[in-house]
């Protein structure tokens, strides 16, 4: 391998990128360069979308409506305070969160108060549902 082309390979080796040799038979080799020194070129997790999906299943555990008398008695807990929410059931919230946890790391939670939980308070709205404070 003459000189420059090696130092094309250690600069696609550093940016995490392909390296490209080419021998006499003029097929480049493409396999990819692990992105540490571990070997590990497992993509980062998307800690956007797991964010949204805690989003949504927070807000699902949370509706509630002001008729029903058991409205926003159960307490989930949610990524910086315990949540307010209408069913003992948020099993798939805690993985959401525990999930995110694991892979994100830890969260940078308002250096404020929780609110009281269960608040037991499913405020009213003009029409359709409306979520546990």
């Amino acid at each position: 391998m003459t000189r420059l082309a090696f130092f094309f390979g250690a600069i696609a080796a550093a940016c995490g990128g392909q390296v490209a040799t080419v021998g006499d038979g003029g097929e480049a080799d493409s396999s990819p360069v692990p992105k540490d020194a571990s070997g590990d070129s497992t993509p980062p997790p998307d800690c956007n979308a797991m964010r949204t999906k805690i989003d949504s299943l927070s807000k699902e555990a949370r509706t509630c409506f002001p008729q029903g008398s058991s409205e926003c008695t159960h307490v989930a807990q949610g990524l910086c305070c315990p949540i307010s929410i209408t069913g003992t059931s948020a099993p798939d919230l805690d993985k959401a969160i525990a999930q995110y946890k694991n892979q994100c790391g830890p969260v940078a939670c308002p250096a404020v108060p929780c609110p009281a939980a269960p608040s037991k308070v499913c405020p009213p709205v003009s029409s359709g549902p409306s979520f546990c404070q």
